[in-house]
Parts: C-alpha cells; structure tokens; sequence
C-alpha cells in the first residue's frame, strides 16, 4: 500500500523539550503541557522515556475549541498532506500516575484538514476542529476500549456505542486503565474513492513494538467508508494529514496520556 513513511520513535528526549518533525495543530488547548518524561513508565519494549501530557486546568469536556484537547501533526516531505489515505500505528495508554486516576484518551489520526480534500489543490494545515480518522482509547468511566471514529480532533474517541457521534467501530474488550496499546489504522483509498478502514493491535507481551504480529481487533473489523456515505454518515475522507494527540477531561496528576513508538505511513 504504501511506498513512502515517516517513522517517530519517542525513545529519547527530543532537543529543547520538543518532539521533532510534528507541528501543533491550530487551536491546541493551552491548559494541556506536552513533554517526555522518564516518570511514568514505559511500554514492554520501549525505551527510557515517553510523550506524555497532563492536564493543568479544569475542562469538564466543555465543547469549547482547543479546550481540553492537543494534537500534533507530522510536516514531514511527502506527508503535507498525505494526498491518498496511509497508516498510522503507535502505542498508547490511558493513566496512570502515582496519583492513579485516567481522564485523559491519546488517539492517532489520519486525514486531518479542515475541509474535504480536492485534488489537486492541497488544504492548508488542519486545526483543532478539523474532521479525520481516529484511533484511540475511549473515556469510559471504568477503563478504555481501542475505538475508531470519524470525528473532529477536538472530540477525540467518543466512549459511545457504534453509530453514535461518529463511532465507527469500537473494541469489544473493556481494558484497564494503565494498559499500554500497540495499534494500527490502515486507510486504504480506491480509484472508486471509497476507503477502507481496518484496525489491528500488536501484543506487546508477546511481541516487540520493532517486531509487531498484527491482529484484528474484535470489534473493530474492516468496514468500507463508501464514496455514498452510506456506512458512516457522510462520504469516506480522501486524504489530509497524519498526526497524534489526546483529549483530557479532568485535571492535574488524574489527567495523563503517554504516546510512544509511533509511526506513519502513506500511500502512494
């Protein structure tokens, strides 16, 4: 499928605190600081630190732009944007601090823009209210499924049942929180311009996050996203950009999400 990728492995502090080759996205809240950290642990395979964000005001999930929610982008050549779907994978977790507590959701995304994507003309960057493929882990109250949605950034993962909010698929497996994630989204474009969508996570237990076994998801099996908007609401997404974030619903040492290994691949 793809012929060109970018790959970010967060094992290393990146120079001057920030993680190289990403860019904001327009709108980010600024209650949320973003940084690596060696205190929080890190993933079976990973390395001495990972991403991870903290929450430093209360949100409560108001529906207000930027609020509560980060998101960064990749501006690497060949991926501004990624003109034809790709691949998004990396490992993420919900919590935990020594404070336990888990109000904040990390998510992948792909196709990010801020209105659909009409070739040739490339859309500028998106922004925090831009609509995209999401990958992450839901804010249920007693732990996280892996869900995917067609969504605004700003949103997140809704912990909504399929169908709902642009839920389109979602885990059956209810995970605790604390748990580390190694998953994939393939965003496959046809010459029809319908897309397909298909989700996979790699057992870290069993398998290094540089030698994953990709597996289906139960839950989320593989659902075309139809030129109609048929499937899920609205038409499938072309193209846009690639990038990571989370959503965060509380404050303090309660509100974490850690991202780590993660990687992008286009299509050519």
């Amino acid at each position: 499928m793809a012929r060109s990728h970018f790959t970010a492995i967060i094992g290393d502090p990146p120079v001057d605190g920030q993680p190289t080759g990403w860019l904001a996205v327009d709108g980010v809240a600024p209650e949320v600081i973003v940084e690596p950290s060696a205190g929080l642990g890190t993933p079976p395979s990973g390395g001495t630190f990972v991403l991870a964000a903290r929450s430093l005001a209360v949100v409560d999930g108001t529906p207000v732009p930027g609020a509560g929610t980060w998101a960064l982008f990749t501006n690497q050549s060949g991926f501004t944007p990624a003109p034809h779907g790709g691949s998004a994978s990396g490992i993420l977790r919900r919590g935990l601090t020594a404070n336990g507590g888990g109000g904040a959701a990390p998510f992948l995304f792909v196709c990010a823009a801020p209105a659909p994507y009409v070739e040739p003309d490339p859309p500028p960057p998106p922004t925090i209210t831009s609509v995209a493929y999401l990958l992450g882990l839901s804010l249920e109250a007693g732990g996280a499924r892996i869900v995917l949605a067609k969504g605004r950034l700003i949103d997140g993962v809704p912990s909504v049942a399929p169908g709902v909010d642009g839920v389109i698929r979602r885990g059956n497996v209810l995970h605790a929180i604390g748990s580390w994630h190694h998953v994939r989204l393939d965003v496959v474009w046809n010459s029809t311009r319908d897309i397909v969508l298909s989700v996979y996570e790699n057992d870290l237990e069993a398998h290094p996050a540089d030698a994953p076994v990709w597996l289906p998801v139960p839950g989320l099996e593989r659902i075309v996203d139809d030129v109609l908007g048929a499937n899920t609401g609205s038409p499938g997404l072309v193209g846009g950009f690639m990038g990571f974030g989370a959503r965060h619903l509380d404050t303090g040492p309660t509100s974490v999400a850690s991202i780590d290994h993660v990687a992008f691949l286009r299509q050519a």
